[in-house]
């Protein structure tokens, strides 16, 4: 795209210490992207030579050096202060196309730009294998199965046609590694919840919903994901931020009655695992690091329930 052409698409990737796989979008993005568009990196302070590796290979990229690891969604609403197309593509770092297939997409975005739309991909592993990415909304039954180890044996959460749906197919949210939008749609649901982790792309597409529009699961359109690279954390931050972040979605979006059941299902899950892991503990390596991650876990919903403490560190 030359300097005086307007983007007709923003893509806006957060970037945390996965320089490799960052490239690897970046090259993918110059291969198949076939519409007028800029990047917007913005990278929280990664220590890997992340800035240094784009502005060698990719001095294109418009660039954003943040002195401190702002948090995924406030890096993201950054990038989508900052984005002059008329469309918006949010996308991981760890994912990549493969293909033309995102032409599909967007001839689908532009069709329907008079609706709030969110649209997601099929999503595939590395290997090319299947990768879930569209889900129902969070139910409190769904959390209390999960609490007492039975959500496996009852699930209520996915779609099990989507690894086989050929057409379009609404559903409830989809994965935050790759959505396109509009920009009105992004301009009509607001930004990301900064205060919410791991559940910010489900309050993204609740939101959308509740004014009207659709989250749509896009099969001709294709990705892959390396899941779980760009969140490398540990294990005691993982678990935590995932329980105490549906906990404050479910506080967003909830009467008090269903609050206060979330609040006590929250602190079984938790309390249930630290008994049942403490035996094991003793003799596993691995065993402790899960048990002293539910203690840590616990420590924080109680410090966000009694103290107020929302930080997600």
């Amino acid at each position: 795209m030359s300097s005086a052409q307007k983007p007709l698409l923003s893509i806006i990737i957060v970037s945390y210490n996965v320089k490799d796989l960052l490239l690897e979008c970046l090259q993918s993005l110059k291969q198949y992207i076939e519409v007028p568009h800029e990047v917007l990196v913005i990278d929280n302070a990664s220590s890997d030579d992340t800035c240094a590796a784009i502005k060698e290979k990719f001095s294109e990229v418009i660039l954003t050096e943040n002195k401190n690891n702002s948090g995924f969604s406030a890096a993201n609403n950054t990038g989508f202060a900052q984005a002059k197309g008329d469309y918006v593509l949010m996308l991981n770092p760890d994912a990549c196309l493969f293909d033309t297939s995102f032409t599909n997409a967007f001839a689908y975005i532009q069709q329907n730009s008079t609706k709030n739309i969110l649209l997601g991909p099929r999503i595939f592993n590395a290997d090319k294998s299947f990768q879930q990415s569209a889900w129902k909304f969070p139910k409190l039954r769904q959390h209390f199965l999960e609490s007492i180890f039975l959500n496996k044996l009852i699930d209520t959460t996915t779609y099990p046609e989507l690894s086989s749906t050929n057409g379009a197919m609404p559903v409830d949210f989809v994965s935050g590694a790759a959505i396109l939008m509009h920009k009105q749609t992004l301009d009509s649901i607001g930004p990301l919840d900064e205060k919410l982790f791991w559940m910010d792309d489900v309050d993204f597409c609740y939101r959308n919903q509740v004014q009207g529009g659709e989250t749509i699961y896009f099969p001709d359109w294709k990705i892959l994901h390396h899941i779980g690279q760009s969140s490398k954390k540990n294990l005691s931050l993982v678990i935590s931020n995932q329980l105490t972040s549906k906990l404050k979605f479910y506080k967003k979006h909830n009467e008090s009655v269903k609050l206060f059941l979330s609040i006590f299902i929250f602190l079984l899950h938790v309390l249930l695992r630290i008994i049942l892991l403490l035996p094991a503990s003793l003799f596993s390596k691995n065993a402790f690091a899960k048990w002293k991650a539910y203690a840590y876990a616990f420590k924080k919903l109680f410090r966000y329930l009694f103290l107020g403490d929302e930080s997600i560190a």
